[in-house]
């Protein structure tokens, strides 16, 4: 969060993001390139990175420009897009059968519910 007047910055972790709604999701979410296979470590290590400056910023935010949390704060919010837009492509070039199959697993983790899942993945 930024306040202009006030020359304050914030970052702030949604724990669990919420997924844009379609018209939303096509004017604000990025759009990445699969052209490949996907590099998970690469992208659960980009992720982690991605948090972890959140986490130095905001541990010691008097060392961080506005300028910087906000670039900080864009990049936490770009690296979530890019893992959920992955695991959306992903999910959506398995077989139906394979798709109900990966809910049910998923729904049977106990991280969340399967309609929370069926929302970010479908």
């Amino acid at each position: 969060m930024h306040e202009p007047n006030a020359n304050m910055f914030a970052l702030v972790e949604n724990v669990r993001p919420v997924t844009p709604s379609q018209d939303e999701a096509t004017e604000e979410m990025p759009t990445f390139n699969f052209d490949g296979p996907i590099d998970w470590d690469k992208l659960a290590e980009d992720h982690a990175i991605a948090y972890l400056r959140g986490d130095l910023a905001t541990s010691s935010p008097e060392s961080y420009t506005i300028e910087e949390m906000k670039a900080i704060s864009d990049g936490m919010f770009a690296s979530t897009a890019e893992v959920e837009a992955t695991m959306r492509a992903d999910f959506q070039a398995m077989p139906k059968c394979e798709q109900e199959r990966m809910l049910q697993l998923l729904a049977s983790s106990g991280t969340e519910t399967r309609e929370w899942w069926a929302r970010i993945l479908l």
